[in-house]
């Protein structure tokens, strides 16, 4: 059909405002597998509340590593806080009380958390010390302020 234009579009946002403004129901999930050093693959299922931005202070019942995708932030892990950026690897061991406190990058925390299979007896949970660690807080971000 020559001489047809396309239909005139609007002011629509940008792909970024349209998944801010949805952010409270959106949900990112995404499924991987991962091989260790020991030759066994892992299956990791990783949900994250886009909006939200609260973390709990909490420990496991069994080891666990976490791998920083992108961004930079401060975590506890024990008593101390540390620095995090995109490429570190945490290791928190089974009882370690742990925590993301602050995201100081203008761009997301993407944290990726890895384990294997439970040891027997394990729940596989967030554990909590107090019901204080239990209460999600808020965690600091750049893009907030």
């Amino acid at each position: 059909m020559a001489g047809l234009k396309p239909a005139p579009r609007g002011a629509s946002p940008t792909w970024r405002q349209f998944l801010t403004s949805q952010a409270s129901g959106i949900l990112s999930c995404d499924f991987l597998h991962a091989g260790t050093v020991f030759l066994k693959r892992l299956h990791v299922f990783f949900v994250m509340e886009i909006e939200t931005r609260r973390f709990d202070r909490h420990f496991h019942d069994f080891d666990e590593f976490w791998f920083v995708a992108a961004g930079t932030g401060q975590i506890t892990l024990g008593g101390d806080i540390h620095q995090v950026q995109g490429g570190d690897i945490i290791y928190t061991p089974a009882g370690v009380d742990h925590d993301i406190v602050a995201v100081t990058s203008a761009e997301d925390l993407e944290v990726f958390w890895l384990s294997w299979s439970l040891p027997p007896g394990a729940s596989g949970q967030h554990l909590h010390r107090t019901p204080d660690d239990a209460t999600k807080h808020l965690v600091p971000s750049q893009k907030a302020a």
